[in-house]
This record gives structure tokens, sequence and C-alpha cells, in this order.
């Protein structure tokens, strides 16, 4: 049987235009005095009032003949047999469409036209039907038989409410993007950032919500770094706002997705907002509840809270590659979850997510094939991940690792930690369902590396990925091959067998190298900024690492990785038993245009009396490097630690990012 994915969008009809097929004649004056004289009377005994319970409808008309110089058109309501209240007036200056607010329920309408000596008589009247209904938060909250604290549009001010299925979006940001207030499971794309052009580096902001949605502000927001105000001074800054129920500025543009939705787009970004700097940039959309559409947003009743919020921030960066020139590269980015929620419990390697599941059979979101991964978000266990190997109707099935660094037990995952997280760890917990980054994601090569491959294994571009979670850590080599039919990333060792490597999955916080043979390369990285502690695995020896945010970092400073002899990395006053840092010289050519210097430049933990600090053993001077070697946010390094350390894991703090 297919599933059925409720969407509360479409349980509510979209405004229609009703649309008056006469034409309005005006008449002699006589008759206008004494349609007059009657509106007169009924004006003065009900006065001229919108009910609370509203709803916006659009109306058009066919304009009156041009030579009757038709100054404006009055729109009435029948608020009881034969007694019309006029609603609106609209100027005639080209203007045949308008928008009234309707009380719920079948109303009628009708239409006078005016010109600078006669208004003519009532025309035929037009019923809008009672189930014609704007988008509104109220009317999805009642169409979902939400009420209390859970019809809230956002949590109060002591966190409650606003949320029934405890996902990563409250009530209010499910209702702008099109999104189930009852299910964590995405049933729309949301908010987006794209690549418009990939040749010409064009990125775009795109966004789904419903159809004719009246009453929300949507106001998408900018800054050019995670933290503090960056070189601009501006710190988050406005884009565009688009008003409750009003149009939309230039230059974003919206199309029909023919299901209740649209897509509005706001196209490149880096030209059309001056204040954003080309190669970075980091956006979200802020929304605001505005239910009477006076530009305010609204509160809760219970407390006054404001009834506002934010997406996620996504970003975007790019990274020089010189050809013939090996250089790191990370991706500080992860992608858009696809289901989000609160753990109800643990059994074994089974999570029972139902709560946050809703209706949605959660086999039709997620595939269980190891591609997608349980990020904790909060408790104690925030940041670390797992990767899921099943999934049934409301719950979730972790892949059971005993050791994360040895692939002789037959397990190979990502996870962060070995084995399983209890009930006790976990239940409670938030949580979201991502797709790994892989290979063929960040090293497109129909874009970015289009004719990088090649038929000879030793002129094809290659990647070098390091993986420290097997018995014996080592590099292992991939390139870009042309088959002629078909262009995959190969391994070097496995090219007989032409298995494609593209699906690779590739680990948070680390990296990897890059070779380009045929050309430079610029590659562009969007996605998602964790706002959570993020948890890698650093096993003994050698480990690739790279930022997890998109922040150039230091080793030991504020909001930097937390490489310190407090956090379990080992320091000393001996190379073999400190933790050092290897950081590759060649990224300055691709970087600061300085000649290419294929070689590592070495960084150590100090542990002495009175020297407990990342240093330059080749600085007589020993200086204190905790806050002044910077780990910059698009490279990655290698981390050594001393022989019989791991940590499993080591937890990268978030960022005390400005909201």
């Amino acid at each position: 049987m297919k599933n059925i994915v409720f969407k509360p969008y479409l349980a509510i009809l979209r405004p229609q235009i009703y649309e008056f097929p006469m034409f309005l004649q005006l008449r002699s004056p006589y008759e206008l005095r004494r349609f007059a004289s009657a509106l007169t009377v009924f004006v003065l005994l009900l006065g001229i009032s919108r009910s609370t319970a509203s709803r916006p409808v659009d109306i058009s008309w066919n304009p009156s003949d041009p030579a009757e110089n038709v100054t404006s058109y009055r729109i009435f309501l029948e608020t009881s047999p034969q007694v019309w209240s006029m609603i609106e007036e609209v100027p005639a200056s080209g203007t045949t469409e308008a928008t009234v607010d309707l009380p719920d329920g079948s109303q009628t309408i009708a239409m006078t036209a005016l010109n600078p000596y006669l208004e003519s008589e009532l025309s035929a009247s037009l019923v809008v039907p009672a189930n014609v209904s704007a988008i509104t938060f109220a009317n999805l909250a009642s169409a979902q038989s939400l009420s209390g604290a859970e019809a809230q549009p956002v949590p109060d001010g002591n966190g409650s409410g606003g949320n029934p299925d405890g996902d990563a979006r409250a009530n209010l940001l499910e209702h702008a993007f099109a999104d189930d207030l009852l299910s964590g499971a995405r049933a729309s794309a949301g908010f987006q950032v794209r690549e418009f052009d990939p040749a010409q580096g064009i990125i775009e902001v795109a966004f789904v919500r419903p159809e004719a949605i009246s009453d929300v502000i949507y106001v998408l927001e900018a800054r050019d770094t995670l933290v503090g105000d960056g070189p601009d001074g501006l710190g988050w800054f406005p884009v565009a706002t688009i008003p409750a129920g009003g149009a939309l500025p230039s230059p974003m543009t919206s199309s029909s997705n023919g299901d209740g939705t649209e897509t509005v787009v706001f196209p490149d970004l880096t030209s059309n907002v001056a204040a954003l700097a080309a190669g970075f940039g980091l956006v979200r959309i802020s929304v605001s509840l505005d239910a009477d559409r006076d530009g305010i947003a609204d509160a809760l009743p219970s407390d006054g809270t404001v009834v506002t919020g934010h997406t996620k921030t996504l970003g975007w960066q790019e990274s020089s590659l010189n050809s013939q020139q090996s250089v790191s590269l990370n991706s500080p980015f992860v992608n858009q979850s696809v289901f989000s929620g609160v753990v109800d419990s643990v059994s074994g390697d089974t999570l029972d997510v139902s709560g946050s599941a809703g209706a949605v059979d959660l086999r039709t979101v997620i595939p269980a094939d190891g591609s997608h991964y349980l990020q904790i978000t909060d408790g104690v266990l925030e940041g670390e991940r797992f990767d899921i190997g099943g999934v049934g109707v409301s719950n979730l099935v972790l892949l059971n690792d005993p050791d994360i660094f040895s692939g002789s037990d037959g397990v190979t995952t990502l996870n962060t930690s070995d084995g399983l997280p209890t009930n006790a760890e976990l239940a409670g917990s938030s949580f979201l369902v991502i797709p790994h980054r892989t290979l063929d994601q960040l090293f497109d090569k129909n874009t970015a590396f289009a004719g990088e491959a090649h038929s000879d294994p030793n002129l094809a571009s290659g990647i070098l990925l390091f993986d420290n979670r097997q018995d014996l850590p080592r590099f292992e080599f991939l390139v870009l091959l042309d088959y002629t039919t078909e262009v995959k990333w190969v391994s070097s060792s496995d090219i007989g067998s032409r298995l494609d490597q593209g699906s690779r999955a590739l680990t948070i916080g680390s990296g990897v190298f890059l070779n380009p043979r045929q050309g430079s390369v610029d590659v562009i990285d969007i996605g998602v900024i964790a706002d959570y502690d993020v948890a890698v695995a650093l096993n003994e020896g050698y480990n690739s690492v790279a930022a997890p945010y998109p922040m150039d970092q230091t080793p030991a400073g504020p909001n930097g990785r937390g490489y310190t002899v407090a956090n379990g990395f080992p320091g000393g006053i001996d190379p073999q038993q400190a933790t050092g840092l290897l950081l590759w010289a060649g990224d300055t050519a691709a970087d600061a245009g300085a000649a290419y210097a294929p070689a590592y430049k070495s960084y150590m933990l100090l542990d002495a009396s009175g020297l407990r600090f990342w240093s330059d053993l080749n600085q007589a001077t020993l200086p204190n490097l905790d806050d002044g070697l910077v780990l910059e946010s698009h490279r990655s390094s290698m981390l050594v630690l001393p022989a019989g350390t791991s940590l499993r894991p080591h937890i990268y703090q978030k960022p005390a990012t400005q909201e």
C-alpha cells in the first residue's frame, strides 16, 4: 500500500480569483442619489468593519467603458439580506483586481463604479464559497486539530509548546515553508542555497512556501562571517523582505510547483548584494507571524513571546586549486536533514522515534543503506553521529561498530564512538537524520571537475584520502578516469574492476588532498552550518582534520578546535610523545600566489614547566601559538597523536555565533 503523506497546505484550498463577468454601467444622477441615500442609512447604522476571523480573497472585474471616465471602484459585502457595507475602494487607474478580507463562511459581494459625477448601481452579486480560505497559521493549526500549547506558532518563553512533533522546526517555520506540523519528515525542499551557473560561480537562494500564504513576513538575511561582524561590520543584515500577503521585491521571482506550493528565488547573490564578497557567504531566512498584516511580528497571548524564528544558516565557500599542484581541501558544511525529532526510547540498536514520525512511514523517507546518519544535537551525546543501517515505519536501526578504528571486525562505519548509545544516554535527545556528503557531490565530475578526467591514470586528476579507521591507517588515492562512455572516481589500487567510488561517504571534520592534472579548478562548496557541537574520531598516529564550521580557527584559542592537554591531547617536550600538527605548505600557492612548496610545516603541543601551549619548535623563542596558528576553514591538516592515544570522540564546541 502506498504511504500517503499528509500535506497540510493542500488541505486548505488556495485563494482563487473570483471574477465579475459583467460590465459596470454608470446610471443617471437621480439613480445615483437614490442609491447613495440608501447607502448612507446602512453605513451609519452598521459602520464599516472587518471581521477578526477574516481571510484574504482575490477578486477581479471587467473594466467599465473608458469613455465613462471611471475614477474608482467600490466593493461591498452583504452583511445581512439586501444590506451592503463597503469594504474597499480601489483606484481605477488600470486596476482590475483587488484583495479583500472576507469573514469566514460563504459571503456575497458586489461592486459599483464611480466617475467624478456618478456612481453606478450595484453590480450583480458574486458568492464566494465558504471553503475558500487563505493559507494562514490559524487555518493550518485548525486543519491538523491542534489545540492549547501545541497550537502555538512558536514555543513560549519557557520553551513549551509550538512544536508537537518535537522536530528541528517550530510550527511557524513549518507553516512558512510548507512542512507538516505533525511530522519531523520534510514535506518540501524548504530553504536552499544552490549554484545557478557553476561555470560562473553564480549562487542563488531558493525556498518553497505555500502559494498565497498571507500571514508570514519573510526576511532574507546575510553575513560574511560566522562569528563577529566581519569585514563589513554588519553582522546579519537584511537583503530582501516579503511583507505578509505582499508582493515579492525585486529581483525575487516565484513559480508555481503545481501542488499548492511555489518556489521563490533570489538570483545571483554576490552580484545583487554589494555587502557580500565573492567566494564566501552565509544566509538564512527569518520569518515572523503577522496575522493582521500590519508589518509587525505578532506575540503569544500567553507571555508576549515574539512570534519569530529563522531557518538554519546555509553558506557557500569557494576554493582554488592550481593545476599540477597538490592542495588540501575541506567541506565545513553538512547536507539538509530529511528527518528530525526527539528519541522516544532506545532498545539495543533500535530507536523508537514514533512521536516525531507521526503518520509518515519513515521507510519512504530514509534509505536503509548506510547513506544517512543520525546526528545528535543535544543531551549528553551532543555532537555524536551513528550510521543508520535499517529503517522501520517509526524506528531507526543504528549500525553497531564495536571498534570504529578496526576494519577486521566486519563492520565499517563513520560512527564517532564504539558500540551503541544506551537508552539512558539518548532517550529524550534531539536528533537530525542527514545524508552523508559524497565524492560525487563535493567533487562533481560534471561541473567543477568536468574536463579533469583522463583515460590514463597517470594523467587523470586525483584525490588523496586518509583513512584512520583501518587496522593500519593509510592514504588511498582515487583518480578520475574517463572510460569513454562514463567518467568515474576509481581507486588507483582497483582500476581494473572500474568500481565507482562516487557514492563514497566523506567524514565530517576530515579533509582531502586534490591534484588537478588537466587545468586549474575552482570548487564551490555549499551546505548547512551545524548549530550544535560536532564530534570527530581521532586515532593514534595520523588523522586528517579540518574545520567542522565555516570559519578559520586556532588549535586552542577562543572558538578554536580545543586541541589542549585538558581535553586529552598529550603534550610534552619530546615530539614522539606529544600531539603534533602538520600544515601543508603547498596550500599557500593556491591561496596567496606563493611559490609551490610540496612540504609540511610542523607544530607541537608543549607541556613542560611553565610551557603548555602550541608552538613552532623551529623558532628558538617557542612562541605561544594557541591563538596564533590559523587553521583555515577551506583547508585541512594532519593531526598526529602519540602511540596509545585515541579520542572516541573529541568534541568540537559550537562557536559562540552572533544571532
